[in-house]
């Protein structure tokens, strides 16, 4: 687990809307891995 010790807040209010919508199809992914080592 990272613990953040500084940062922004940012007053973000409401909620997401409840939607799925039409889209093409997908015709490739990537999944992108960050790995953080400690010397």
């Amino acid at each position: 687990m990272i613990k953040i010790k500084r940062g922004l807040d940012l007053p973000i209010s409401g909620a997401p809307e409840q939607r799925i919508e039409a889209a093409r199809p997908v015709r490739s992914v990537a999944s992108v891995s960050y790995t953080h080592h400690r010397a």
